[in-house]
């Protein structure tokens, strides 16, 4: 095999690796999302039986500022909870896929630049 077979064939196996990672990258996103659908619905029903614990009357007699409030912390918690959740599953964040997707991308963009060279 010549010199520029040998590259080209390198070329073809470095392109078929980067297209691999993207693809298992996808997956990973597809699994944390089925992952946080899982964990979501349990902790659905977890924050319906706290909101029965603090009563419909009380929650209704607040000032509209108090339940803002509370639905903001609710929500720092589910964030919480999801973000411990997967990291737990050893999931990697939305911030780590992100990351791997823009090097990828890099990796593409260098790989593509040497198949024109």
């Amino acid at each position: 095999m010549n010199t520029r077979e040998n590259i080209t064939h390198r070329m073809n196996r470095v392109r078929t690796e980067v297209k691999e990672a993207g693809r298992s990258a996808w997956l990973v996103g597809l699994g944390a999302f089925g992952t946080v659908e899982d964990q979501g619905r349990t902790l659905f029903t977890d924050l319906v039986d706290r909101g029965r614990k603090v009563g419909d009357d009380d929650l209704l007699a607040r000032p509209w500022n108090m339940a803002r409030q509370r639905a903001e912390r609710l929500g720092d918690e589910v964030e919480q909870r999801m973000t411990g959740a997967l990291h737990r599953l050893g999931i990697p964040a939305r911030d780590d896929v992100q990351e791997l997707t823009r090097r990828v991308q890099q990796l593409t963009a260098k790989v593509e630049g040497l198949a024109k060279a």
